[in-house]
């Protein structure tokens, strides 16, 4: 009888696998803060269209990024442990897509948040929404075809090979949020040295802002300056960029 209840693991469920996988190899750490976004959420409500929060956030964390070398760090275990630094960022934002009628987790590649504007970003970000996701995510629908063997032994030869080539495929920060349906993932797996998520914006601007990070390449005090950063970045920075857009539209 019990065999009548055994499914094989299907295609949609087997980066996922992969991700939890190599994720479990890296001694993740976390740090979070409290951001007042207040200013924030109010400039944001005068914009139309609409920029989501994610798109502030990318843009946000990318200029922090751009800022100090270790968020654009990664540690390289072969063929001896090494740091690799890339010249810039690139973003892998965690997406829910439909496909079959099926639950779909993918990855969204947006490069150099910080060489972007809001709505550049943003316009990635709704064509990764939109788009059928077998197209949009074309890469990956093709990876997770492959047999696990291979597959694994794709990911090794990505993550482990090149740094230059991990940052590319892999990207050097990835984002998760679940703030749309009102709940904080703040121990989701990553595979890049730092992973973003924020919870939901309460009336009065306030976020939980969780920083998960390798601890191999940096500590807890170089993970509180970034988050520090990322709120001054988002009131000043981002602000005076949604302050710009308004203007120039009226």
């Amino acid at each position: 009888m019990g065999l009548r209840h055994r499914r094989m693991l299907s295609a949609d469920r087997s980066l996922p696998c992969d991700v939890v996988h190599f994720s479990g190899k890296v001694p993740i750490a976390r740090a979070e803060m409290c951001c007042e976004l207040g200013s924030l959420q109010w400039q944001r409500a005068m914009i139309q269209p609409r920029v989501s929060w994610a798109s502030l956030f990318l843009r946000a964390y990318g200029i922090v990024c751009n800022r100090h070398e270790f968020l654009r760090t990664s540690y390289m275990p072969w063929p001896f442990p090494h740091l690799y630094l890339h010249p810039h960022t690139v973003a892998m934002v965690a997406m829910h897509r439909e496909y079959r009628e099926r639950p779909r987790l993918c990855w969204a590649r947006i490069v150099d948040p910080a060489g972007r504007s809001l709505r550049e970003i943003q316009a990635k970000l709704d064509h990764y929404a939109s788009q059928a996701p077998e197209d949009a995510f074309r890469k990956q629908f093709r990876l997770s075809r492959f047999p696990i063997w291979l597959r694994r032994l794709a990911w090794y030869v990505t993550l482990y090979g090149s740094g230059r080539v991990r940052a590319k495929q892999v990207g050097t920060f990835s984002m998760s949020t679940l703030s749309g349906q009102g709940v904080i993932n703040r121990d989701h797996p990553t595979l890049c040295t730092t992973s973003l998520t924020y919870g939901p914006i309460d009336t009065q601007g306030r976020c939980l802002v969780t920083l998960v990070y390798d601890h191999r390449v940096f500590d807890g005090m170089q993970a509180a300056t970034a988050l520090r950063d990322l709120q001054d970045c988002l009131a000043d920075e981002v602000q005076g960029e949604l302050a710009a857009g308004q203007r120039s539209a009226a």
